[in-house]
């Protein structure tokens, strides 16, 4: 099981990106707010082929093109941890992404 760095038990990821005062978040917006996010856990040291951002990835592309509001979990096993993501429609909420430590991997790490 690889491990990252943690400070706490969770981090928030959130994307960089100007809010925009309409109803409806669109395609353009979707499409940066996903990459930001996708970007931020590679930066923090999440491998692109890992099973978890597959996942992610594969639900924020589903977002991008259709526009439907997500949330959900997405485990990172190999991380210890798990991904709540909030995916949004409407132009006022950015996308968001809590990754947050799994507390049986904690146990199970120290007891190796």
């Amino acid at each position: 099981m690889e491990t990252l760095p943690v400070a706490d038990s969770v981090t928030a990821l959130t994307a960089e990106t100007d809010i925009v005062e309409s109803d409806e978040k669109s395609k353009s917006d979707r499409l940066a707010e996903g990459v930001s996010i996708l970007t931020q856990l590679r930066d923090g040291g999440v491998r692109k082929n890992s099973l978890g951002f597959l996942l992610l990835k594969r639900e924020i592309t589903t977002w991008v093109d259709k526009g439907v509001k997500w949330e959900g979990s997405i485990p990172f096993q190999e991380y210890g941890r798990e991904a709540i993501v909030w995916l949004p429609s409407h132009g006022k909420k950015a996308a968001t992404l809590h990754f947050k430590v799994v507390k049986e991997s904690i146990s199970n790490r120290t007891a190796l």
